[in-house]
């Protein structure tokens, strides 16, 4: 399973590339105009998250301001990109130190190969995957300070992650197999804020998943242009609850 960031909303959740954060413009000129993600919502628990999102020319997040309102904080992260690598640095309001930095390595498909994470008290946490030619992922291990905490297999089905062990017991996922992979997806869009990639290669969206120790389902919604503005979580056991993720666009 993917692993817990410390910046994840307060509710529980478990790509070949990164997919484009605009519609398709086409060529019909009464078609809508292209719309851009510019922030996203994201509420569970008591919680509300808010992630106001910038890019740069080759429409890549660069920056997040991101607020909380159950804990009043607020933190900045701050994204580059080099050669097959993506660093994030976190600096929470008022600090001179970010609170972690994440370096993001990819291989030669631009499939993500490993993750660093580091903070500012010296702890060091590291997931590395392993793929198949397919840049499908067969393996991940997760490590804090030099110690194995987890390994976890994958199965595909239909270019989907179907089913796995991460070491505590079996893990299943299911699709809307009518509908395409997307950042949208509500497990996919958490690795993207978090990382600025998704790091899951899945070919359509997620739809649930039953592990020994959640229940969970996602549903969609669109508007008139076709935008997914909602993807609700709906969460059975342990106990019932209901998160979200609202995404507003700049369709001017």
């Amino acid at each position: 399973m993917q692993p817990k960031h410390r910046f994840s909303v307060l509710f529980v959740v478990c790509l070949t590339s990164l997919l484009s954060l605009q519609c398709h413009k086409s060529s019909d000129s009464s078609a809508p105009k292209p719309c851009k993600l510019v922030s996203v919502t994201a509420s569970g628990g008591g919680a509300t998250t808010v992630y106001n999102i910038t890019f740069d020319d080759k429409s890549r997040p660069v920056t997040l301001q991101v607020s909380e309102n159950l804990t009043n904080s607020s933190y900045t992260a701050t994204r580059t990109y080099g050669d097959k690598l993506i660093v994030t640095s976190n600096l929470f309001k008022g600090s001179t130190v970010p609170t972690t930095v994440d370096s993001v390595f990819l291989d030669a498909e631009g499939h993500v190969a490993s993750i660093s994470i580091t903070g500012s008290n010296g702890d060091h946490s590291l997931l590395t995957y392993t793929r198949d030619i397919h840049g499908e992922i067969t393996q991940s291990t997760s490590l804090f300070n030099g110690t194995t905490l987890n390994t976890t297999t994958y199965t595909y089905t239909n270019s989907d992650i179907t089913s796995g062990n991460d070491g505590s017991g079996i893990f299943t996922y299911t699709y809307y197999l009518d509908k395409a992979a997307s950042i949208y997806d509500f497990v996919a869009m958490q690795q993207w804020l978090t990382y600025g990639i998704v790091i899951m290669n899945n070919r359509h969206l997620c739809q649930s998943i039953e592990t020994s120790h959640i229940s969970q389902t996602y549903t969609y919604t669109k508007n008139d242009k076709g935008n997914i503005t909602d993807a609700i979580v709906t969460t059975t056991a342990p106990s019932a609850s209901t998160g979200s993720y609202h995404y507003t666009y700049d369709c001017n």
